[in-house]
């Protein structure tokens, strides 16, 4: 019963987190949501199309994921799996990205890099 209701409130704050920041975008360009909670991480981001290109470079340069060379439409899909056996979600497309990261299927050093990274995706974001 405790694990249901601990579900469901992460499952409210995740939804109302999204609600708030697809509410935010209509008068801004960038938003950007990060949740750790349990045993999962999530950051997702909504932004300039005109910056996708700066962030495909940004995944290729920290994780080695080539995603950008082939343009700037590129979209992923899938779950990814580093050299050092890092695994997780990510949904990009031109303006936005996703990436969710369960903590139980990774070591803590590819949890501390999947959340530099998302953090460095957050500072790039804001750039001006």
């Amino acid at each position: 019963m405790k694990k249901q209701i601990l579900v469901i409130t992460c499952s409210l704050v995740l939804l109302c987190s999204f609600s708030s920041c697809f509410r935010w975008h209509h008068h801004h360009d960038t938003c950007v949501s990060i949740s750790d909670s349990g045993n999962e991480y999530e950051m997702y981001a909504y932004y300039d199309e005109a910056k996708t290109r700066k962030i495909q470079r940004l995944l290729d340069r920290e994780l080695n994921i080539d995603i950008g060379r082939s343009g700037r439409h590129t979209h992923v899909d899938a779950t990814i799996t580093l050299d050092d056996q890092t695994k997780f979600y990510m949904r990009a497309l031109p303006g936005e990205i996703r990436i969710n990261f369960d903590k139980g299927e990774n070591s803590e050093e590819s949890w501390e890099k999947i959340q530099e990274v998302c953090e460095d995706i957050k500072d790039a974001l804001e750039d001006k």
